[in-house]
C-alpha cells in the first residue's frame, strides 16, 4: 500500500503546472510586457499632473481677468459723462 503523504508532492506540483497553464494569454502577455505597461503608467500619471497644473494656471488667470473685468466696468459705471449735443446731421455742436 502506497503512502499517502509521499505522493502529495508530485501532486501539488502537477496541479501547480496544469494551473500556470490555464492562465489566459492575457495574463501572460501582462507579466511579459510589465515594464513597458508601468512606463506607459508613469507617462500618463505626468501627463495628468502637467494637465492640472495647466488647468489651475488657467483658472488663476480667469480669476485675474475677471477681476479686471469687474473693475472696468465699475470705473465705467462711475465716470461722469458729458452730453454732446448734435445737430440733425449727426456732426457735434460747439
Amino acid at each position: 500500500m502506497r503512502n499517502w503523504r509521499s505522493s502529495g508532492g508530485a501532486a501539488r506540483r502537477k496541479r501547480s503546472r496544469r494551473s500556470r497553464a490555464r492562465l489566459p494569454p492575457m495574463a501572460h502577455t501582462l507579466a511579459a510586457r510589465i515594464d513597458v505597461i508601468e512606463r506607459v503608467d508613469r507617462m500618463m500619471m505626468a501627463a495628468e499632473v502637467r494637465r492640472d497644473n495647466t488647468l489651475s494656471e488657467l483658472d488663476r488667470r480667469r480669476v485675474k481677468l475677471a477681476q479686471r473685468l469687474r473693475d472696468a466696468i465699475r470705473e465705467a459705471e462711475e465716470a461722469e459723462f458729458e452730453v454732446i449735443p448734435f445737430d440733425q446731421s449727426g456732426c457735434a455742436r460747439e
